[in-house]
């Protein structure tokens, strides 16, 4: 079982990371949601959008049988985006790519103004583009060369492909091909600057890390939460993430929001499992 500890002093309000390219799509996605009534609290949504073009399961072709469609969603996607900011609404996103596929070999060749256009959002808009593996590579399966080798090129490399290469920097968080991790990953992604790993605490139990862990409260469930490996003694934030079928779940984004307003957010001690 994975020990768990909340990782704020105060609990002012709860962050929802969602993770999902097409829930720009949805209607009233960006309504404001007001504290419920007698809470103090407010939620804080944020979008992570997972780029791999390679991971295309229709097929690796550049047609509405590939990554094509792929490339329409995220283009819709920057146009939603763009267009909540020019009405007031300071909107921002969270991008992760795949360096060797996407960014160094399809997107350059068959859509460069994705690049462009998210490297001006992060200029201007404040988005901001995290760690994945440098070639698609499932990191829990790497020996130790492989691993440093894959995260190094990610965030740096001789193509130019890196995230720091193209968007200027790299926010120190790494959502691993997957999001699968296994212990002895941490103290490696922090030896390379990395603080915080993006993991699935979801509904869907395809890689989530919620199967191992006891049910986490509210305040910890939306909020980061340090993992503290009993053995080994190695520590990172973890930042519970969710996707579509938490949606569905929760009927609407909306919804769901406005009943994290009335989440129970005292502060617990040490989450032991």
């Amino acid at each position: 079982m994975i020990p768990l500890r909340h990782n704020t002093k105060r609990k002012r309000c709860l962050l929802l990371v969602v993770i999902g390219i097409w829930l720009l799509c949805l209607p009233g996605a960006f309504r404001p949601v007001l504290p419920a009534a007698g809470s103090p609290h407010r939620v804080h949504i944020a979008f992570g959008f997972h780029v791999n073009l390679y991971h295309s399961f229709r097929g690796d072709t550049n047609d509405e049988n590939g990554f094509g469609q792929d490339i329409r969603v995220i283009r819709h996607t920057i146009r939603e985006l763009d267009r909540f900011n020019r009405s007031g609404i300071p909107v921002r996103a969270v991008w992760d790519f795949d360096s060797l596929f996407s960014l160094q070999e399809i997107l350059p060749v068959y859509a460069p103004d994705i690049i462009r256009d998210i490297q001006r959002r992060v200029a201007q808009n404040g988005d901001d583009v995290i760690l994945m593996s440098y070639n698609n590579g499932l990191m829990s399966a790497m020996t130790d060369e492989e691993f440093m080798a894959s995260m190094e090129r990610a965030i740096s490399n001789d193509k130019g492909s890196g995230v720091r290469d193209l968007f200027g920097r790299a926010a120190p968080v790494v959502r691993p091909q997957e999001m699968m991790t296994t212990p002895g990953n941490f103290a490696r992604y922090k030896a390379l600057g990395i603080d915080c790993i993006s993991l699935y605490y979801s509904a869907t139990p395809f890689d989530a890390f919620r199967l191992f862990s006891r049910v986490l409260r509210p305040v910890e469930a939306y909020n980061p939460v340090t993992y503290q490996n009993p053995r080994s003694g190695e520590k990172i934030l973890i930042l519970p993430t969710y996707h579509a079928g938490d949606l569905v779940e929760n009927v609407s984004l909306h919804n769901w929001a406005e009943r994290c307003t009335g989440c129970r957010t005292r502060a617990p001690s040490i989450a032991t499992c």
